[in-house]
């Protein structure tokens, strides 16, 4: 397991092992599925379509911390 992250048991009857890892991922070992969300994936170029600036050293951070 990996450090830091967390075991739950989901699902109705057949139960499955979801991994909750601490780079805000998930991984379902039995489906071998990694569940990643709020990537950010064009945030600088929308915000920056709606007049707001965004530096990409600012979304370069914010991508590094997942």
């Amino acid at each position: 397991m990996i450090r830091g992250s967390v075991e739950i048991e989901i699902g109705v009857g057949r139960k499955e092992r979801l991994v909750l890892l601490p780079q805000l991922a998930a991984w379902l070992p039995a489906r071998r599925m990694v569940l990643a969300a709020d990537l950010h994936l064009g945030k600088a170029e929308t915000m920056q379509g709606d007049g707001l600036h965004m530096p990409r050293n600012v979304l370069k951070g914010l991508m590094d911390e997942t």
